[in-house]
């Protein structure tokens, strides 16, 4: 039991230090639909709460990978913390 909870206690340390959103999004040609690969663009992106009060704001520059896919992380340690998660 002990174990457990110190498993427990180290992964939550752990997730609440990289305290940062995971996020992809495909980009497709408008016109053939076909994935952007090996495509570097300028991404915007904002979160809100349900409020419409801006939480974070981040532009980052991103390349698409073979599938046209962008991954990015959003946020640091402090970015969420004041957010209202009720």
């Amino acid at each position: 039991m002990i174990r457990l909870t110190t498993f427990i206690s180290a992964l939550f340390l752990t997730l609440s230090l990289n305290a940062q959103i995971g996020y992809q999004v495909s980009l497709l040609d408008a016109a053939t639909g076909q994935p952007r690969a090996d495509e570097t663009v300028s991404v915007t992106v904002e979160i809100t709460d349900s409020s419409g009060s801006l939480i974070c704001s981040e532009t980052k520059s991103a390349t698409s990978d073979d599938f046209g896919v962008l991954s990015l992380t959003i946020g640091n340690t402090s970015t969420f913390e004041n957010a209202d998660w009720s």
